[in-house]
């Protein structure tokens, strides 16, 4: 824990810092802040149980969605819904900084159940 009390853990290759808990409140709100380098890009997973929020808060991002390709700068936000494959590329010199916003799903705020090429898994973040 550091000196402002928020947990922060490394996921893959990005620094993610927990802004809320899922296990704060009462409906599993959950945000968290990623700080992700260029060229940053997690594998293409599917949330079955949740919908996801991505707000840029800076550079620039490219994000795959279903097939479809979208171009991110800062303060731009994209909703993803449950089930719907996805991914993300970090592409400014200065990374990208942005936050994801979900509810429901895993209660487990250190395992996140995830769907790659294909196969399913859990990676734990913690």
């Amino acid at each position: 824990m550091s000196t402002d009390g928020l947990e922060r853990i490394w996921f893959l290759n990005t620094l993610v810092v927990i802004r809320v808990p899922p296990d704060r409140g009462t409906d599993d709100l959950c945000v968290l802040e990623h700080h992700a380098p260029k060229g940053d890009s997690p594998p293409l997973h599917v949330h079955h149980d949740q919908d996801e929020v991505f707000a840029l808060l800076a550079g620039e991002a490219r994000f795959h969605l279903s097939g479809r390709d979208f171009e991110a700068r800062t303060g731009d936000c994209l909703l993803v819904p449950k089930g719907k494959p996805h991914s993300y590329l970090a592409t400014s010199a200065e990374g990208g900084r942005f936050m994801t916003i979900t509810r429901g799903g895993a209660r487990d705020p250190g395992l996140q159940a995830i769907t790659v090429n294909g196969a399913q898994a859990a990676i734990s973040i913690q």
